[in-house]
């Protein structure tokens, strides 16, 4: 998946006489990419920024313009997916960084390193799954391919 992030969404929910129902399905305009690093991406698939209620009744409902990611209100949402190329393309500009978040990833295809602040790291391959609470990390690409990454973050407290 080089170049450009292209992300179909489908949100389903209730319409205006109480019947389940699809309320869009179509390309995600919300992409954010780096001029200076071809195939760096982020698609945010739904966001809201207090705690969401259901039954959803809009396909907008939460949909803002695109917001920094590692600012949320607690209880807030976000669902992204993240395409970052491999460092020969450029750094990550995220560089090393925290969040007052919970954040659940699954890589979609690819392989990417996470870099603990501590130093330590493991890498995630395909099919892995992690859940990360609020440490100081850092993700690198050493590889030839694109990693992409399905990322589900909860505004949290930091305690």
């Amino acid at each position: 998946m080089d170049g450009e992030l292209v992300v179909r969404r489908v949100i389903t929910g209730v319409d205006d006489v109480g019947d389940a129902s699809i309320l869009g399905d179509g390309a995600v305009t919300e992409v954010r990419a780096l001029p200076n690093i071809a195939g760096w991406a982020i698609a945010t698939v739904w966001q809201n920024d207090r705690a969401p209620q259901v039954p959803v009744r809009s396909a907008t409902e939460g949909l803002t313009e695109v917001a920094d990611q590692r600012l949320l209100p607690t209880g807030a949402i976000r669902f992204l997916i993240w395409q970052l190329p491999p460092e020969s393309a450029g750094e990550n500009p995220a560089g090393m960084h925290q969040t007052d978040t919970i954040d659940c990833i699954a890589v979609l295809s690819g392989t990417v390193t996470l870099v603990l602040g501590n130093g330590d790291e493991v890498e995630l391959a395909t099919g892995d799954c992690l859940v990360q609470g609020g440490n100081l990390h850092h993700w690198r690409n050493k590889t030839s391919e694109a990693c992409v990454m399905a990322i589900f973050m909860v505004g949290a407290p930091r305690v």
